[in-house]
C-alpha cells in the first residue's frame, strides 16, 4: 500500500507537531510501500521510501485521489501525525480476501508522554482512508475543490463518498487497531465546508 499524506511545516508550527510528525513517519516505512508527502522537500521526513510533491498548503482531496489513481495498487490518505502499527498487514490480508475497494477505521488516541501501548482508546476520528486505484479516480473526478486535507469535515465528506461509490466494498478494520492519533492542543484547521455537496450516506460500514 501506499501513503499519501501532507504535513504541517515544522518552520510554522510548534515543537510538538513536529515531533508528533517525526514519529508518525517513523513508523510508516514498516507499514507502507511508499511514503507521499504533497508538500515541499522537508530533510527530516526523507528516506528512500519518501517522496514529495510540491504543493500548496492544505493540497485538495481530489489531487491526492488522482495521484492514487494512477497506482498499482490500494493507497491511503492519512493524517500527518498518524502512527500506523503492524497489524495493519491483517488488515490488508483480510480485505483481499473479501475483494473489498475501500477501507476505513476508527483511531485510537494516545499520549506521547506515554506511549502506544496499553493506554490507547478509541476515539471517533476518522484520520484513514484506504481505497482501490479505480475507487480512487472516481473520487478524483467527484471530490469538490473545496475539500481539502486537514479542512474540518473532510472526512465525513469521504466517508460519504466511499459509501456511495462502494457500499458493499467499503469495510471499517478498526478491530485491527494499527491507526493511533497523539493527543495534543493547539489544533490548526485549513478551514470549513459548508455542506456536503449533495453527498448522502454518512453512515459507519460493516467492520471486517
Amino acid at each position: 500500500m501506499n501513503c499519501i499524506s501532507s504535513f504541517r511545516p515544522f518552520k510554522y508550527h510548534n515543537g510538538q507537531y513536529e515531533k508528533n510528525q517525526i514519529a508518525a513517519w517513523e513508523t510508516w516505512h514498516e507499514a507502507f510501500d511508499t511514503i507521499i508527502y504533497f508538500n515541499d522537500p522537508e530533510p527530516r521526513l526523507s528516506s528512500d521510501y519518501t517522496l514529495f510533491i510540491p504543493s500548496e498548503p492544505f493540497p485538495r482531496i481530489h489531487q491526492m485521489a488522482e495521484f492514487a489513481s494512477y497506482q498499482k495498487d490500494w493507497s491511503c490518505i492519512i493524517n500527518a501525525d498518524i502512527c500506523v502499527g503492524h497489524t495493519i498487514h491483517n488488515a490488508m490480508r483480510s480485505l483481499k480476501t473479501v475483494r473489498a475497494k475501500a477501507a476505513c477505521s476508527w483511531r485510537f488516541e494516545f499520549d506521547p508522554a506515554v506511549g502506544l501501548w496499553p493506554n490507547s482508546i478509541v476515539d471517533p476520528g476518522m484520520d484513514w482512508f484506504a481505497a482501490t486505484p479505480d475507487v480512487w479516480a472516481i473520487i478524483a473526478q467527484i471530490a469538490p475543490d473545496t475539500i481539502r486535507i486537514g479542512f474540518q469535515r473532510w472526512d465525513s465528506w469521504m466517508l460519504c463518498a466511499l459509501n456511495t461509490i462502494c457500499p458493499k466494498q467499503f469495510y471499517a478494520v478498526t478491530r485491527h487497531r494499527f491507526i493511533f492519533h497523539p493527543k495534543h492542543g493547539d489544533r490548526k484547521y485549513g478551514g470549513g465546508v459548508d455542506r456536503l455537496d449533495e453527498m448522502n450516506g454518512a453512515t459507519w460500514p460493516m467492520d471486517i
